[in-house]
């Protein structure tokens, strides 16, 4: 899963923590879905949310109460990118119909 860092950044402008005003299991699952820093002058909020939960100590972190991360923080495959993928292996399909039809065509030329 890959983190949508603008809509974070965004979030965390006004926002100490994905809950609310205290921590819970969801800051840190979302800790770990970013794995570093966020960059500090492309995404300061974000960047400001790592540092400060990276801050706490694992057995701080399991005190705090559990909570479903949202899942509008996640970045979801567009409709278009998904049409490009599939665009992409059908004509990955196409050349290796058309390779084959010709090596086909050789050995009854050859043959």
């Amino acid at each position: 899963m890959s983190v949508d860092l603008k809509k974070v950044n965004e979030y965390f402008a006004n926002q100490s923590f994905v809950d609310g005003s205290r921590p819970t299991q969801a800051d840190f699952e979302l800790l770990q879905l970013l794995r570093e820093a966020p960059d500090n002058f492309k995404f300061p909020n974000a960047a400001r949310f790592y540092r400060h939960l990276s801050s706490y100590a694992e057995h701080e972190r399991k005190r705090f109460p559990k909570a479903q991360l949202p899942k509008h923080f996640l970045l979801q495959a567009s409709a278009s990118q998904n049409e490009s993928k599939d665009k992409k292996t059908s004509h990955q399909v196409q050349q290796t119909v058309q390779h084959s039809n010709v090596s086909t065509d050789e050995r009854r030329v050859h043959g």
